[in-house]
């Protein structure tokens, strides 16, 4: 494994995976009314055999080129191209869609009051919402100008966020170490706090974390892909339901045997060294949907018709090519985009052949 991906781990690695069971409703009895779907990573197509057509657009800020260094989050709204870097260039940068830097937003002062450690970005046609957790958990609105709106409080110890019309959810990510073992919690427009999901047991205090695991799909609908689950839910007004399992048979780990939970780098380590799947992030856009992976150090997509699930491809991104090309980082009008910093490749595939 490259010595990238192993310091994005390395980064990574302090903050979240996933729970297991909606309220009121036992994660068995949603098994029970959902088809597991297999997922064959032998079987998986070469993207670049696949790709049809292929087009690239450089990110440029017109006075210096400054690009952020790291393509944590990137969506596509109107004419705007949004990015989000939580690592290595903390703050959002909007692109136009020629890929001129038109604005960007970034406190990286010493003070409380001048810093801002951005986890993750929710966009809607008139605000870009960010959730911080320094100096506490908050969410901070601007509108599509990059102006500060306002500031308000969000669900203490949260990694990722989800805004709807009438409420918010929030992944807490997997560390149950202050005793408590709520994963997911969803609070309403007027206050009310409900926990969704919970901590399984055998994934308790394994803290990895994907830069993903929400998106938005239609309406009010949100999709959520659990780290360390192999199972997407979908949300909508607080209410959840079992989307479908993801059964990669042999490649998931098993990490009911995984007792240690001092090292956590030596668990990643392991589960490298066995051949195993990890660091799993999802993508989505209105119909499409895209689970993503890595194995054996190759790259894996798994793509998905939100209206049929049933039938996913399966694409396989070779290392050497993966490092050239970058990351799956959004879907736009059907197209894969990928992405490394100061550059867009979008790609449009073949139809499967039947």
């Amino acid at each position: 494994m490259s010595g990238y991906k192993i310091s994005r781990i390395v980064a990574i690695s302090i903050a979240i995976t996933i729970g297991a069971f909606i309220s009121g409703c036992s994660h068995h009895e949603n098994k029970e009314n959902n088809t597991a779907i297999k997922i064959s990573v032998s079987n998986a197509e070469n993207l670049v055999k696949a790709a049809k057509e292929i087009s690239g657009l450089t990110l440029t800020d017109s006075l210096g080129e400054h690009f952020p260094g790291d393509l944590s989050k990137v969506l596509y709204s109107g004419d705007s191209i949004i990015v989000l870097d939580t690592w290595k260039d903390p703050g959002v940068y909007v692109y136009d869609g020629e890929g001129m830097l038109v604005g960007a937003y970034a406190k990286r002062g010493n003070g409380p009051e001048e810093y801002d450690n951005i986890l993750d970005m929710w966009v809607t046609p008139n605000t870009i919402s960010l959730l911080v957790n320094f100096p506490n958990s908050q969410i901070i609105t601007l509108d599509r100008n990059l102006n500060f709106v306002n500031k308000r409080d969000a669900e203490p110890q949260s990694q990722h966020f989800a805004m709807g019309y009438d409420g918010i959810l929030f992944d807490r990510g997997n560390n149950a170490y202050g005793g408590s073992d709520e994963k997911l919690i969803y609070v309403s427009s007027s206050g009310k706090r409900e926990e969704k999901l919970s901590i399984a047991p055998e994934i308790e205090n394994l803290t990895f974390t994907s830069q993903n695991v929400f998106g938005g799909i239609d309406g009010d609908t949100v999709i959520y892909l659990p780290p360390l689950e192999p199972r997407l839910y979908f949300f909508a007004g607080g209410r959840g339901e079992l989307a479908c399992e993801l059964d990669f048979g042999s490649a998931w780990p098993d990490f009911s045997v995984r007792t240690d939970r001092v090292n956590l780098m030596d668990v990643m380590q392991q589960i490298v060294s066995d051949g195993k799947i990890y660091s799993t992030n999802l993508i989505a856009d209105g119909r499409n949907i895209a689970v993503t992976f890595f194995k054996d150090n190759d790259y894996y997509i798994v793509l998905m018709d939100k209206n049929d699930m049933s039938t996913p491809r399966v694409l396989r991104l070779p290392d050497e090519m993966h490092e050239g090309i970058g990351d799956l980082v959004a879907i736009r009008d059907g197209k894969l985009v990928f992405g490394t910093p100061g550059q867009l490749l979008t790609v449009l595939l073949n139809p499967v052949q039947e």
